[in-house]
């Protein structure tokens, strides 16, 4: 099982996709309003003796025709935002900018070109509930901080000073799009697969009440994980991190025949594998796996199709269409970094959606 250890860690995460805040379209603009229900804006020469004239506030109570309040932000193309002002420079860090601040990291709006520049990017951490954390370079977290700038014009200034978002308000941001966008039309799921019962000798026949593993391309296990997503729908997720399922009872799953072609696996909480849609806030795919169905009967969700693909490996296909797969870095938040989801469309040359699946049981 996850034991969760603390420690400053930056995260390295996909574009995020679906209907995340952090979800965004190039030249969208956004803005952000802090826990004391004011907004994020730019300030000129609002801190004296700054490096440079314009700093960041949480000063703006209405976006309307508060344009420095508002933001044009862009996608860097490595997972991460920029939020460019109404002056045409970006939000960043800055270090030792401010004189006589209480924190050595503010936020300022001084950068001309974001490229190469780690300081004026953003991961953005959907934390759920509308609201997102931004993670600078540094691996700190932009935040509302009271009377920390010596001089400042306004109380809430911008720094860059704490170091997890988790039970701290002023790190979170409601991040709003004011852009209209069109909703694409959604992509056809392919036809699930339509089997006979496995007979035996298929990689895919078992008997019910049977105890299996799942092995993946990784040499890892399937496994239930407790806690393991930040803001998660379902406490309990399924990732791929168990190295030997021995003494591993969350790696191990109790496999039964639905009737119709299908099995369904039973984890050792008692609950059922199943693919669960926008349950993972933030993350890089919309359907992942959890373990979290109590009874699978007329849960076609918890019902999966197992397809013998040869070579003592297995694909195992959801109601979606869709396959289970290890997603590498796909959870942002999560300290693990290969969840199961369902999102791969063909097991075929897709090492990663097939399963080598062994059967502990002993039949005489």
């Amino acid at each position: 099982m996850k034991f969760f250890i603390p420690s400053l860690v930056i995260l390295l995460l996909p574009v995020v996709v679906g209907a995340s805040p952090c979800n965004v379209t190039d030249g969208d603009i956004v803005t952000l309003r802090s826990d004391s229900n004011n907004y994020l804006a730019r300030c000129r020469g609002c801190i004296p003796n700054a490096k440079y004239s314009d700093s960041a506030f949480i000063h703006v109570t209405a976006t309307a025709n508060a344009p420095w309040a508002n933001w044009k932000v862009f996608n860097t193309g490595t997972g991460k935002l920029v939020f460019q002002s109404d002056s045409g420079t970006y939000l960043a860090r800055c270090n030792g900018c401010a004189p006589g601040a209480t924190t050595p990291n503010q936020a300022f709006v001084h950068v001309g070109n974001w490229n190469n520049q780690p300081w004026a990017q953003w991961t953005c951490i959907d934390v759920g509930g509308g609201k997102v954390a931004l993670q600078a370079d540094s691996g700190n977290y932009l935040a509302r901080c009271n009377s920390c700038e010596a001089g400042g014009a306004y109380p809430d200034s911008a720094t860059v000073h704490v170091t997890a978002y988790q039970g701290k308000p002023w790190a979170q941001w409601a991040l709003t799009d004011l852009t209209p966008q069109k909703s694409p039309p959604p992509l056809p799921a392919p036809t699930p697969v339509v089997l006979p019962p496995p007979t035996q000798g298929s990689a895919c026949y078992v008997k019910d009440g049977d105890v299996v593993t799942l092995q993946s391309d990784t040499n890892n296990f399937l496994a239930r994980c407790n806690g393991c997503i930040y803001g998660e729908s379902y406490t309990d997720s399924a990732f791929i991190h168990v190295p030997s399922p021995v003494n591993a009872p969350w790696a191990n799953w109790k496999v039964y025949n639905t009737g119709t072609g299908k099995l369904v696996f039973q984890s050792d909480s008692g609950n059922y594998l199943a693919r669960c849609n926008g349950c993972a806030p933030g993350a890089a795919v919309t359907d992942q796996a959890f373990v979290h169905v109590t009874d699978w009967h007329n849960k076609s969700w918890a019902q999966w199709t197992c397809v013998d693909i040869g070579g003592g490996k297995v694909a195992l296909q959801a109601d979606s269409g869709y396959f289970l797969a290890r997603c590498n870095g796909c959870e942002p938040g999560s300290t693990l970094p290969d969840s199961a989801t369902v999102h791969v469309k063909s097991y075929q040359n897709a090492s990663w959606a097939q399963w080598v699946m062994k059967d502990l049981t002993l039949h005489v």
